[in-house]
């Protein structure tokens, strides 16, 4: 492999880690719900 291959590669890795590592941040679930609900324009009521 080349090394321009290899530095892909780590990168990669490491945009991979940091997702998985963001997203198992504990006390985050209620805002991703949150923000997974708002996604779908809910009807306001007053």
């Amino acid at each position: 492999m080349t090394a321009r291959a290899n530095n892909q590669i780590a990168e990669a890795l490491a945009t991979m880690a940091n997702l998985m590592a963001r997203d198992n941040e504990p006390g985050r679930d209620d805002e991703k719900r949150l923000e997974r609900f708002m996604t779908h324009k809910p009807t306001i009521f007053t």
